[in-house]
């Protein structure tokens, strides 16, 4: 599925689809950076700060031991 998670009112409702679901979803761009969370994410990884992790390298943020799957 390719879409973007941009701030434009186009994609707020996906943010909001994705932000009320039950399941934790992790969002990625081709190069392993992170692009999106929902709350179901951070609800079940108590360290996790959405605002810290988007923009920041997979790898980087397995290193610090604040990504969970």
């Amino acid at each position: 599925m390719n879409f973007t998670l941009d701030d434009n009112a186009n994609d707020i409702n996906y943010k909001e689809i994705l932000d009320n679901l039950e399941c934790p979803i992790y969002v990625t761009d081709s190069r392993g950076v992170t692009r999106y969370v929902n709350l179901a994410y951070l609800a079940e990884n108590p360290i996790a700060d959405r605002q810290k992790l988007i923009g920041r390298s997979v790898g980087d943020i397995i290193q610090e031991g604040k990504y969970f799957n």
